[in-house]
C-alpha cells in the first residue's frame, strides 16, 4: 500500500490487501505471475489515477455542468477513474483462490474494458485542447493521462497472459 495520502476513491480496498497477500503466497510458490504484474501494473497506474481522482475530489461538480472544466471532471471521473477502478477490481476477481477451479470475472469484459480505456484517455487528451478548458486541468490530464495510454496497452497483454494461464490451468469463467 502506498505511503502519500490517498484519494476518498481508491483501488486500496480490504479486498485488494487480500488478493495482494494471496498473489504473494503464491508467487513464492513459484506460480501466478501473471497475477503478480496485473497488481504490480495497476499500482503503477494508480499513481497517475490517484492525481486525477483528487484533482476531482477537491472540486464540487455542478449539475448542470455549465463549464468545461465541470465537463471534464465528470469524464474524468466516470470514463476514466471509475474505469480504472473497475479494471482493477475486475482483476482480482480473476486471481484464482485455493481449490477453485473457477473465477468470477470475465476476461472477455476485461480485455474489451482495459480498450475502452484507452479510448477515454485519448479523448480526454483530445478535450482538454479546447479554449475554455483551464490551463492548469490541461497540463494535468497531460501529464497524466498520456503515460496511461502505454500503460493500457502494456496492460492489455497482462490480461492475455492472464486469459492464458486460467485456460492453461483450466479455470473457468464463471459469469
Amino acid at each position: 500500500m502506498p505511503q502519500t495520502s490517498e484519494p476518498v476513491r481508491t483501488i486500496y480496498t480490504e479486498e485488494w490487501v487480500l488478493a495482494r497477500t494471496e498473489v504473494e503466497r503464491l508467487l513464492g510458490l513459484g506460480s501466478i505471475q501473471p497475477f503478480g504484474r496485473a497488481m504490480d501494473q495497476l499500482e503503477a497506474g494508480w499513481e497517475n489515477i490517484r492525481d486525477l481522482e483528487s484533482w476531482s475530489e477537491e472540486r464540487e461538480l455542478a449539475p448542470d455542468m455549465h463549464d468545461a472544466e465541470d465537463a471534464v471532471r465528470w469524464y474524468v471521473e466516470v470514463e476514466v477513474v471509475d474505469l480504472f477502478r473497475w479494471i482493477a477490481g475486475e482483476t482480482l476477481q480473476c486471481i484464482p483462490r485455493s481449490n477453485r477451479t473457477l473465477v468470477s470475472a470475465s476476461i472477455e469484459d476485461l480485455e474489451s474494458e482495459v480498450e475502452a480505456f484507452r479510448r477515454n484517455l485519448r479523448m480526454l487528451l483530445l478535450a482538454v485542447q479546447a479554449e475554455s478548458v483551464p490551463v492548469q486541468l490541461r497540463t494535468l490530464a497531460e501529464k497524466h493521462a498520456a503515460p496511461l495510454v502505454e500503460w493500457s496497452v502494456r496492460y492489455g497483454e497482462t490480461v492475455v497472459s492472464i486469459r492464458r494461464y486460467l485456460d492453461a490451468a483450466g479455470i473457468e469463467e464463471d459469469c
